[in-house]
């Protein structure tokens, strides 16, 4: 049964360091279809995108929120179109009628139309990319596995197809909390965002650096207000991903407008001390405690002229991702065991 509710109760959400009020008012609960996604993408109001890597026949989601209404899917596998169970997708609308995803699990892109309807493919000439965002017609951002100390480049793009030779790399040494890249290429992930030709803000999970990219390939950092700098791990037996319960996640989400960049902060570590989780497992709440840990409610709006916090605020409930479009908040959130869309008015 759909539950679209709306909702009269104005929220006043208090910022921690100074005081200021964010006005946030629920507009409507959304959880037809929403089943446990790991990002979502706002594409116009109450259409939305979802990634669902645990369901088979539709990994990837278009729906009409208000109407609850699936518009569109497209299942898993390796035909034209479908799109792998595992890995990111790195989703942007480029156009009024086209859809860029590209899919971290089979090394290449797909675009859709606005209906989720498949146009065509989207390929690199060097194989080794696993993560290309669209900038501009003629332009990319794309990362691969440890390669020289490269982080990410800046690639040249001719009529859908990723040449070989980028512009640039960011290299692991520029920035010093970017060294463990070096030495652990699992280090380097996390999410992205693009605006079409604008400026490309990269996050990283286990890290509060925020870089930005310009197309001219001017580089420089958000002044994130806490330092968390990127793990080290011992590759002893091999290259092995970060410890939550050692290493806190930190950069959640990241969305933006025209004016300003915001990003979802957690800093948070997974308690995994045996007499708790025992106690988790006893009254079943193990699997919620493991989600709660990889959500949180702390929101920093970044100015994107001087790159630095303007304002912060509390969401009222534990999310995984934020998306901000036009005068509304949407968020993927976490309550009484399972995702749901919440969308609010944003007023700033």
């Amino acid at each position: 049964m759909m539950k679209y509710i709306f909702v009269l109760i104005v929220l006043f959400v208090v910022d921690p360091f100074n005081g200021y009020s964010q006005e946030l008012k629920l507009l409507a609960s959304y959880e037809e279809h929403i089943y446990s996604p790991t990002t979502f993408y706002v594409l116009a109001e109450d259409t939305i995108l979802t990634v669902e890597l645990g369901n088979k026949e539709a990994v990837l989601n278009l729906l009409d929120l208000k109407n609850n209404k699936v518009i569109n899917s497209q299942r898993a596998g390796m035909g034209p179109g479908e799109l792998a169970q595992n890995g990111m997708k790195y989703i942007t609308k480029i156009s009024k009628d086209s859809i860029w995803v590209w899919d971290d699990g089979l090394r290449r892109g797909m675009l859709y139309d606005q209906e989720l309807n498949y146009i065509t493919d989207i390929k690199a000439e060097d194989h080794a990319i696993n993560a290309a965002l669209y900038v501009n017609d003629s332009t990319v951002i794309a990362k691969k596995p440890y390669e020289n100390h490269s982080v990410v480049g800046l690639y040249p793009l001719d009529k859908l197809r990723i040449k070989s030779i980028p512009y640039y790399h960011i290299a692991s040494y520029v920035y010093k909390s970017f060294n463990p890249f070096f030495r652990n290429p699992l280090l380097n992930q996390g999410p992205m965002l693009v605006g079409s030709k604008e400026t490309v803000y990269i996050g990283f999970d286990f890290g509060s650096t925020v870089l930005s990219i310009d197309p001219n390939g001017s580089v420089d950092t958000l002044s994130t207000p806490y330092f968390f700098p990127f793990p080290k791990v011992t590759s002893n037996s091999g290259y092995m991903a970060p410890d939550h319960a050692k290493s806190p996640l930190t950069t959640l989400s990241l969305s933006g407008d025209a004016e300003s960049i915001y990003l979802l902060f957690s800093g948070e570590k997974f308690d995994d001390s045996p007499f708790k989780n025992l106690g988790r497992v006893i009254t079943g709440k193990i699997a919620d405690a493991i989600e709660e840990s990889e959500n949180a409610k702390q929101v920093f709006i970044f100015d994107k002229k001087s790159r630095k916090v303007i304002n912060s605020f509390n969401l009222p409930v534990q999310s995984k991702v934020i998306q901000v479009y036009k005068d509304f908040l949407y968020t993927l959130s976490y309550q009484q065991g399972k995702y749901v869309i919440l969308k609010f008015d944003f007023i700033r």
